[in-house]
């Protein structure tokens, strides 16, 4: 996804995943918690390629996915 967003020239986006990947090596719930803000941010990221953008939006609801079934089972509160 990384990779996918700097082609874009969407650095920011890239480097907030990355951040909050090295969260998740270093605090696994805290990581989670940064992981799902950065996912909240790139619901607005639209790429011009139609096959691009259905690559990333399933990338992102896998990633999604994993997230929200480990919060589970750390038995994560959401955070407000």
């Amino acid at each position: 996804m990384a990779v996918m967003l700097n082609e874009q020239g969407m650095e920011r986006h890239a480097t907030a995943l990355g951040h909050a990947c090295k969260r998740l090596e270093l605090n696994e719930a805290d990581g989670i918690y940064a992981m799902q803000e950065v996912l909240r941010r790139l619901r607005g990221v639209r790429f011009a390629d139609a096959d691009d953008q259905e690559i990333f939006e399933g990338l992102v609801g896998q990633l999604r996915k994993t997230l929200n079934d480990r919060a589970e089972q750390l038995e994560l509160l959401p955070r407000s």
